[in-house]
């Protein structure tokens, strides 16, 4: 996060504590959005002890689905994914991640 260095090596350290590993990352300068792994969820009391120990806001979004788009240089295929994301008008995204390799866009909705 902004103007304090270490935060997001905290933050995984924190939630390796808590045996709680990441699935999905995003970052900005004020933010970090991420999903944990299929299976794992996360309680209220940690939810707790997260903000405490990070000294941050830490909100949580259950019922939420991942989607995948995997293919050679996904970038370029974008146009064509045109129609597939007027499904999403109803749904809000929560996050998005490119893979590096341009192979595989994900959506968190």
């Amino acid at each position: 996060m902004w103007r304090r260095p270490g935060f997001l090596a905290q933050a995984f350290q924190q939630l390796a504590s808590l045996g709680l590993s990441v699935d999905l990352l995003a970052t900005s300068q004020t933010s970090v959005t991420m999903t944990l792994d299929p299976g794992q969820t996360i309680s209220s009391e940690q939810q707790q002890r997260l903000s405490a120990q990070l000294d941050c806001q830490v909100d949580l979004l259950r019922d939420c689905a991942s989607i995948h788009f995997l293919g050679n240089k996904i970038r370029q295929m974008l146009p064509q994914l045109g129609p597939a994301f007027e499904l999403f008008e109803e749904h809000p995204i929560h996050l998005v991640s490119q893979s590096s390799s341009d192979v595989s866009l994900s959506l968190v909705v």
